[in-house]
């Protein structure tokens, strides 16, 4: 149970909304605070606590919704010594599209054919 109620922080906090504006995203200092807790917690499942680090860290280039360097220092560190996917940490670093597996990791199953994701 505990991995649902990480991808449910993730969800929360994320940087980046699955619909609506940047408006709606929590402050950044609220999603660092999430992530010191996060970062702390016994890893229970490692691929939901990456994913939710990212989620809670990942970089928008937005000036109200990205974290400080040091909010996306600790997560990074983190995914790395994890040994995550390279693609996690280019997120939460640069910022970018999620590529297919981590779009099933956030959706919990794949698209039907020929749907895609695209940004707003």
């Amino acid at each position: 149970m505990l991995a649902e109620l990480i991808w449910t922080l993730g969800r929360l906090g994320s940087r980046l909304p699955l619909e609506g504006s940047a408006a709606v995203t929590i402050a950044a200092s609220t999603a660092e605070r999430w992530l010191d807790k996060l970062l702390q917690l016994p890893v229970d499942d490692l691929n939901a606590t990456q994913l939710t680090a990212m989620h809670l860290a990942g970089r928008t280039n937005g000036r109200f919704t990205d974290n400080s360097q040091a909010g996306c220092d600790k997560p990074i560190r983190y995914v790395k010594e994890m040994s995550g996917h390279r693609n996690l940490i280019s997120l939460i670093s640069d910022g970018g599209r999620t590529d297919s597996e981590t779009q099933a990791a956030v959706f919990g199953e794949s698209l039907p054919v020929g749907l895609r994701m695209r940004p707003k």
